[in-house]
């Protein structure tokens, strides 16, 4: 039914097979930790300074 019709590659990498010659990394790591930035700490802008203008949809000067 399908005949001729391309299929998506495959991407996944192939299984790891412990041995003296490969190294399998741990496959339940989590990465890197993600950065958080806390917008609520940040001071606010200084009055008639451009970042405040332009935080109200007006031009800077």
């Amino acid at each position: 039914m399908d005949r001729g019709l391309g299929l998506a590659p495959d991407f996944k990498p192939p299984p790891c097979r412990p041995s003296l010659l490969t190294l399998c990394p741990a496959l339940d790591s989590a990465g890197e930790r993600p950065v958080i930035v806390d917008f609520d700490a940040l001071p606010d802008a200084p009055e008639g300074s451009d970042v405040e203008r332009i935080a109200k949809g007006e031009a800077p000067q």
